[in-house]
């Protein structure tokens, strides 16, 4: 996986980012080091406008 996908993702404005359960900004979420990522679930849902919105749950190796 590379960190710089995960900045592309259509409607990334509309998306709310988790890091082990906790909210976090889009700039924290690009400093986040890839070889930290134990998992990454995408829920992506379609928009009225034609849009995505939707969450990016990503949990941390402790």
């Amino acid at each position: 996986m590379n960190a710089s996908g995960i900045k592309n993702i259509d409607g990334a404005d509309k998306m709310r980012i988790y890091f082990d359960g906790k909210e976090v900004t889009r700039k924290e979420m690009e400093t986040l080091d890839p070889d930290k990522i134990k998992s990454m679930y995408i829920n992506k849902n379609k928009t009225d406008g034609g849009g995505t919105s939707g969450e990016i749950w990503i949990e941390t190796k402790k």
